[in-house]
């Protein structure tokens, strides 16, 4: 304690030695006042892609960035918190936290559907409907730190235009046998079948 009246008088009374006086120097005391005496610290502060080196003598981290007119979003990250007292050769780190809701689009291949045709012969196909692709819609939630993308998740999908399926008609019928009579005959040196002819037909 001391008898001193004024805050000089108290520190010159006590050799008290401090960068920032609550009260200011000059000013009187009454009694049971409480004098604050702060020593001023070395931190950095590393926010919005730059990286700068104080003096203060600030009692938190939010007097700190007060003191240095930097403003804290609602979802800014703070490292270490507000409420938190800088010490010597500390370093607080502010990461900007942005949230965007983000669109992409992406095409749908077309599937193609087979029918058999008893009409057709086997072995045989045919396109009957051109295919087109479909297009989906997908939006993202994106969460940013500092610009870098931290994290994505799909919130919504929707199906912008359906995909057209490409139909091919494919043949079943079997090829049937033919039957009936011939007779064989010689041509230049081959030997033929027809079915009016004679056999021995030259």
């Amino acid at each position: 304690w001391s008898t001193k009246t004024t805050v000089s008088g108290v520190r010159e009374e006590l050799d008290l030695e401090a960068d920032l006086v609550k009260p200011s120097r000059s000013a009187r005391l009454e009694s049971g006042a409480t004098l604050v005496l702060r020593d001023a610290h070395g931190v950095t502060v590393i926010h919005d892609g730059r990286t700068d080196s104080v003096v203060t003598t600030a009692g938190t981290v939010r007097q700190l960035l007060e003191h240095m007119k930097v403003s804290v979003g609602p979802v800014d990250e703070v490292t270490p918190g507000l409420d938190t007292a800088p010490v010597a050769s500390s370093t607080v780190k502010i990461t900007r936290v942005v949230t965007e809701q983000i669109t992409r689009d992406a095409t749908v291949p077309f599937p193609t559907q087979k029918r058999n045709d008893a009409t057709l012969r086997a072995g045989t196909s045919t396109t009957t409907q051109q295919g087109r692709s479909g297009l989906q819609r997908t939006t993202y939630e994106v969460v940013r730190h500092d610009g870098a993308v931290v994290s994505r998740r799909a919130t919504a999908v929707q199906i912008v235009r359906e995909a057209v399926p490409r139909v091919v008609v494919v043949g079943t019928r079997s090829p049937q046998a033919a039957s009936g009579g011939a007779s064989w005959y010689d041509a230049k040196s081959m030997t033929c079948a027809h079915r009016t002819l004679a056999f021995g037909t030259q």
